[in-house]
This record gives structure tokens, C-alpha cells and sequence, in this order.
């Protein structure tokens, strides 16, 4: 799925619903992506966690009290031309880590009054060059419809429980989301 043509950040974001407490995906990005885990969905208010993946410094933060949060230096963690995989859980804190799910954990935020998480939000800001590619697994949950933006469509999407990859891509303007 590529976001890069939309400027405000709110509306490029993509929303979902997790069937668990886990999100696995692959990326392909020159610089930066962002990750929300929200409490409340389509909501820029709302409580969670806002997670950075970086060819610097990757983080977590939680979005109603910033004192609480983890970084570590992640040099070459994104590619401009291979995906990588990644995963996020937070049954027991919120952890990144890259590969198979549970191993090589890059990021471990514990918080005490951890926050329930109801929505994922994926986005590659407007400033990386080249954009973002997002593979997301089909068991992930349901895509949450967004608006219309000019000559942008976007759909809804159930994604079903089979353990299969679903590519989201945002083509040229002139033309339609593609599967």
C-alpha cells in the first residue's frame, strides 16, 4: 500500500482491526515508517502507542504520557528495494521485532497501566523518498474503509482467517486501488 501522496498524516494512515495481539507484515521503505496502536480507531486523540521504525533511531512512545517509552539505534532496519518482515505484539508490553513472530525482538516497551488496543494504524510519511510497500497478513483483521481523496478509492477489505499474504497498493492517482 503506498501513502505517499497524501499530505496530512491522519488522513494516509490505514486502518485495521487485529484479530489478535500481534500485526506481522513486510515493508519496503528508504527511511521511515509509523506504526499506531490505538485505543480508539480513526481518532488522532486517542490513547496507545505510536511506534517508529528507522534507518536511525526506531522507538515506541505512548501517546498520553511521552516520559513513557523505548529507542534503540537501527541502522540499515529498512530497504528501498527488499521487504523486510516485522512484527508487533502486546499481550505482555508492546515489543517490535524483526523475522518470524517473537524472535528478534528490536523494541520492548513495559508499561504499568497498559492501554487496551482496539486499532492499527500504518502509514509511510509524505517525507521518505520513494515512499512505502506494506504486505500485511490476511488474518490480521479487517481494513477500515477511508475516505475518498480526490481521485484516491479505497476500499474495505475482511480479511479472512487463511494464512496468506494480501498486497495493498496505492498505483498512479489515475488509477484504482489494486490487489
Amino acid at each position: 500500500m503506498h501513502t505517499d501522496e497524501i499530505s496530512d498524516i491522519s488522513e494516509r494512515r490505514n486502518w485495521f482491526y487485529p484479530v489478535g495481539q500481534y500485526f506481522e507484515f513486510q515493508l519496503r521503505t528508504c527511511e521511515n515508517a509509523q506504526i499506531r496502536l490505538a485505543e480508539i480507531p480513526k481518532r488522532e486523540e486517542t490513547n496507545g502507542y505510536d511506534i517508529n521504525l528507522m534507518n536511525s533511531i526506531s522507538s515506541i512512545v505512548k501517546i498520553s504520557d511521552s516520559s513513557i517509552q523505548v529507542s534503540k539505534d537501527t541502522p540499515l532496519l529498512l530497504d528501498c528495494t527488499v521487504l523486510r518482515r516485522f512484527w508487533i505484539t502486546w499481550s505482555q508490553g508492546v515489543k517490535v521485532g524483526r523475522g518470524r513472530l517473537n524472535s528478534d525482538v528490536l523494541l520492548d516497551l513495559q508499561d504499568a497501566t497498559p492501554v487496551a488496543i482496539a486499532a492499527i494504524a500504518i502509514t509511510t510519511p509524505a517525507i521518505t523518498a520513494g515512499g512505502g510497500e506494506w504486505q500485511v497478513k490476511r488474518d490480521t483483521g479487517l481494513c477500515l474503509p477511508l475516505k475518498s481523496y480526490l481521485k484516491y478509492s479505497f476500499y474495505a477489505l475482511l480479511f479472512v482467517t487463511q494464512r496468506s499474504v494480501l498486497l495493498l497498493r496505492l498505483q498512479d492517482p489515475m488509477q484504482n486501488l489494486s490487489f
